[in-house]
């Protein structure tokens, strides 16, 4: 089952996954939690009473924490298939790794509740965000020779980051939405990352393409003889016939006899009526003594 998941989890369920679980239990947790204001301060709110509602939220971010580690795993096996294609060494490393700090710091929030030990819980959730700060700096200038539509994604998302942090230092928003947005961009960037790696990784090498693009087609025309000439050169070489006329006695008509030139056989061809002449020697003319 583990060797059957593996060989069709690819990094966009990963994700998908992650974001499906960790949604999940943001709506089971808000919708069971006993602290009905729990929004006016943070999500970790939610996993500080020990019952169902945060026994949801905490098992939530654990499971969606692994979801997403087996993503950063899987992310960078695709991004080192594809340096052959320009990506960098050093993006198919640092984002991975940055992805996997991100992972990381949603486990320990669900694993260290607010309410146990807060520094510890403190930590993890700063670990979170100065990872997901991280991939909006370096991912643009990362991947801008390969993912165009992944830069442009990371330049708003990190616009809508900074902006919200600004709106959080001046209490017009609250923490929890902070969270809210910063879960939603994270998540978006990462799916739209992995949608588009994975279409590199399936999508057939340019190399190969160009070289079938550019071989000639060479059509071969296969010359045949016609009927006529086929028979002409099959058909033998024959002499050409000679047909002598009758010599007439002189002395039946009272005439010098004539022994004139064989002529020419009907069907002969020019050449031939003069080689015949050749050979007769031409008219010959006897007269009676």
């Amino acid at each position: 089952m583990a060797r059957s998941f593996a060989s069709r989890a690819t990094s966009l369920r990963l994700i998908l996954l992650s974001m499906t679980v960790l949604s999940t239990s943001v709506v089971i947790s808000a919708l069971t939690t006993q602290d009905r204001m729990w929004w006016t301060q943070a999500f970790s709110r939610l996993g500080v009473f020990g019952d169902f509602s945060s026994l949801a939220f905490n098992g939530g971010l654990i499971v969606a924490g692994t979801a997403s580690s087996a993503f950063a795993v899987r992310l960078w096996l695709d991004l080192f298939r594809l340096r052959a294609r320009g990506v960098r060494r050093r993006a198919a490393v640092v984002i991975p790794a940055l992805c996997v700090f991100a992972s990381v710091g949603i486990m320990m929030v669900g694993l260290v509740p607010e309410n146990t030990i807060k520094p510890l819980h403190d930590a993890a959730a700063m670990m979170m965000t100065a990872a997901f700060a991280g991939l909006m700096s370096t991912a643009p200038r990362m991947l801008r020779v390969v993912f165009a539509r992944i830069r442009m994604f990371t330049i708003v998302c990190a616009v809508v980051f900074v902006a919200f942090v600004g709106l959080l230092v001046a209490e017009v928003v609250t923490l929890a939405l902070m969270e809210l947005v910063m879960f939603g961009l994270f998540f978006a960037w990462l799916a739209t990352l992995s949608h588009t790696v994975h279409a590199e990784v399936t999508a057939p090498a340019p190399a190969a393409a160009a070289v079938v693009a550019a071989e000639p087609r060479v059509a071969v025309v296969e010359h045949r003889p016609s009927a006529l000439v086929a028979h002409v050169a099959r058909a033998p070489r024959r002499r050409p016939a000679i047909v002598s006329r009758p010599t007439v006695d002189a002395r039946a008509t009272g005439r010098p006899a004539v022994r004139r030139a064989p002529s020419r056989a009907p069907g002969l061809s020019a050449s031939a009526a003069r080689w015949s002449r050749e050979r007769s020697g031409g008219t010959r003319v006897s007269r009676r003594r």
